[in-house]
């Protein structure tokens, strides 16, 4: 055992600031009838191809139906010129 720890807890791992995460909204649409919100999260992982990903959470509901949930399973991520970027849909925690 490394003496000290190589990691320890951080105020980031409390559920209070994933709650804040949670609810931080960058953006908002609606799109076909359902809300959608976005917000970034502060997690960045390998792609294997030698870049990394940023997370980004998704929330979609249908306004008034609070018992149901879609479960999102692709999509089209652009920049703001329209340029495609490479995305995975990768199912997160509720």
């Amino acid at each position: 055992m490394p003496k000290p720890p190589l990691t320890r807890p951080s105020w980031w791992d409390s559920d209070i600031a994933r709650d804040i995460l949670k609810e931080r909204v960058a953006t908002t649409a609606d799109l076909g009838g359902l809300h959608v919100r976005m917000s970034g999260e502060p997690l960045l992982r390998s792609d294997g191809r030698g870049g990394l990903l940023q997370s980004i959470r998704l929330r979609v509901f249908r306004p008034g139906d609070a018992a149901w949930h879609p479960r999102v399973t692709r999509a089209r991520v652009t920049t703001g010129g329209g340029s495609p970027v490479h995305c995975e849909v990768v199912p997160g925690p509720d």
